[in-house]
């Protein structure tokens, strides 16, 4: 198979961001701009799938004198960054297909906020990843100044372009006081004049983002359109920092021995940012919040997972958190548009996804200790259902008209049909079956060859190696599998398209308990109430409802304030219990 250069899908994604602007100029083409934007997207993940990016594969663009060089590279930390971005950005594009409200130069600039994040994640010095990091921050500025939120946010985009080139500036000076070595591999944590360019960089991503919020969030303002929301908390606000922790702990662990509290901390903030993150995005009243708290709930996904020390393996759980969060606003705003590519686009999606979470969660859990060998088969068959249960929890849900995520809270039409009943259990069992089978036959995962995928080729072969450890060299049947696969990927797509979303009823900021955001877990149980009613799921119903209600009376006698303090308390036990 021919390779491309690593840098073709920057390229391609600057082509066509130019082409945008030249169609957004021309009456006849602008109806075209936004699929010809996800057309390009989709087309910069083909050229970065089938990129030369094997192991640490450099690229230069050199100036003419040969001073300035940026270099590219492709390795097992980066590149589910990589896939995240393009992925996560290609769906919100598509998603965003037939609105006006958010702006003429939306698609423009999203195309160079997904630039920005590539290029910091596949730089292999500090100089292109500086460069990235002011590209993506000056386009997220551009893009809520382009939905109408502020006026001030014009003058944001410059005043963050500015510090994008004195931080970067910087970095190049204090590289040449370094013997002009700026790559990831020359920074070591003993030597002070190459620290300095890494917490620069570290401290001015941090400082960027936290700065995102404040914009809709103060004063009252109308908050962008929810596409530029999702780009820009979804994609800007958590994904960067997770990644630059990541390296940081990587180029660290080669010359300092990192304290356990370091990692103690992470996994009890991390375990605290996924449990809130989580529990707001099945609250979230509009499709753009639900996408964002699912972000910043996978990012938390991540740090807990940084500190299992397993780099590989976190990247890949938070490329499947976030896909799953993109997965299922993509199938409410399809279902509420009408659009049924959106829709199949965003149920396959959810379809897919699952069968990656159940060898990635049992390869943290098997590296943590925390799962004997010998009960590993029993695990295995019961944690990949219930590891598919929340995802599928959520389509059912929404394709049977319980809820519904609309891009700005616009009620819906009633459907005009529905399914029969017998089609969500149906459904559910059929999407669990295929999770299960799909992530134990290596098999039916041979064209992961590509080296983006590799990382999750080998999480797949070593779940299935140990499924045959623990069920004595037994092998899972092909035929099986393949039916299973068959059935829920044609009851999915026969949701996505046939179903016909139900409006539920408004969701007010103002006046919302804090604890509130508790109560859409009860919609893990429905899916199980189906199936029946009057048994063991009904008794657990009514026991989360009470343990609900215990929550909401505590949170009014605390009046709301310490809810996190509560919940990092209930965590640390919940951690300390696991542990032992």
């Amino acid at each position: 198979m021919p390779t491309l250069p690593l840098y073709s899908p920057l390229l391609i994604l600057l082509v066509t961001a130019l082409a945008c602007w030249g169609g957004i100029l021309v009456p006849l083409l602008r109806r075209w701009v936004g699929w010809a934007a996800t057309l390009g997207v989709a087309v910069a993940l083909l050229g970065y799938v089938a990129s030369d990016g094997v192991g640490v594969a450099a690229h230069w663009f050199a100036a003419p004198n040969g001073d300035v060089a940026l270099k590219l590279m492709s390795d097992s930390l980066n590149q589910p960054f990589a896939l995240a971005t393009l992925i996560l950005g290609g769906l919100a594009l598509l998603g965003s297909i037939g609105g006006e409200a958010h702006g003429a130069g939306f698609y423009p600039f999203a195309l160079l906020l997904l630039t920005g994040l590539l290029g910091l994640y596949l730089a292999a010095d500090l100089l292109l990843a500086v460069l990235g990091w002011g590209v993506a921050a000056s386009a997220s500025w551009l893009l809520v100044a382009n939905s109408g939120a502020r006026a001030e946010a014009q003058g944001r985009a410059a005043g963050a372009t500015l510090a994008g080139l004195l931080l970067l500036g910087g970095v190049a000076y204090l590289g040449r006081l370094n013997g002009g070595q700026l790559d990831y591999a020359a920074l070591v944590p003993a030597t002070l004049v190459a620290t300095v360019p890494l917490a620069l960089l570290l401290a001015g991503t941090l400082v960027g983002a936290a700065q995102y919020p404040l914009l809709w969030v103060a004063g009252g303002e109308a908050r962008p359109h929810w596409a530029s929301r999702a780009l820009v908390f979804g994609l800007g606000l958590g994904l960067p920092e997770v990644y630059l922790a990541l390296r940081v702990q990587q180029i660290a662990a080669r010359s300092l021995s990192l304290p356990d509290w370091w990692f103690t901390t992470l996994a009890i903030v991390g375990g605290l940012t996924a449990l809130l993150g989580g529990c707001f995005a099945l609250r979230s009243a509009t499709a753009g919040d639900a996408f964002s708290a699912l972000a910043v709930a996978g990012s938390g996904l991540a740090f807990w997972a940084i500190s299992l020390n397993t780099p590989g393996a976190t990247a890949a759980a938070l490329l499947l958190a976030i896909g799953l969060a993109a997965g299922r606003v993509t199938l409410a705003v399809g279902l509420a548009a009408g659009q049924r590519v959106t829709a199949i686009v965003g149920g396959l999606t959810l379809a897919l996804l699952p069968p990656f979470g159940g060898f990635i969660g049992l390869w943290l859990l098997f590296n943590a200790s925390l799962l004997a060998g010998n009960r590993l088969g029993l695990f295995l068959i019961a944690g990949f259902v219930l590891l598919t249960l929340p995802a599928a929890a959520a389509l059912v849900a929404e394709a049977r008209g319980m809820a519904v995520l609309p891009t700005e809270g616009e009620p819906l039409q009633p459907p005009a049909r529905r399914l029969p009943a017998i089609a969500a259990p149906v459904a559910l069992l059929g999407l669990a079956a295929f999770s299960l089978g799909l992530s134990l036959d290596a098999s039916l995962l041979e064209w992961m060859v590509q080296p983006p995928l590799a990382p999750l080729a080998a999480l797949a072969a070593q779940s299935q190696a140990s499924f045959n450890l623990a069920t004595m060299g037994g092998q899972w049947p092909t035929l099986a599998v393949a039916l299973a696969l068959g059935v829920g990927l044609l009851l999915w797509l026969a949701l996505a398209i046939r179903a016909r979303a139900v409006p539920a009823p408004p969701i007010e900021a103002e006046g919302m308990s804090a604890l509130d955001v508790l109560a859409p877990f009860d919609l893990y149980l429905r899916p199980l109430r189906w199936l029946e009613p009057r048994t063991w799921a009904g008794w657990l119903g009514q026991a989360g409802s009470f343990v609900e209600g215990g929550l909401a009376h505590l949170d009014q006698v605390l009046e709301g304030r310490y809810y996190i303090l509560v919940s990092a308390l209930l965590l640390l036990v919940a951690l300390l219990v696991i542990s032992r």
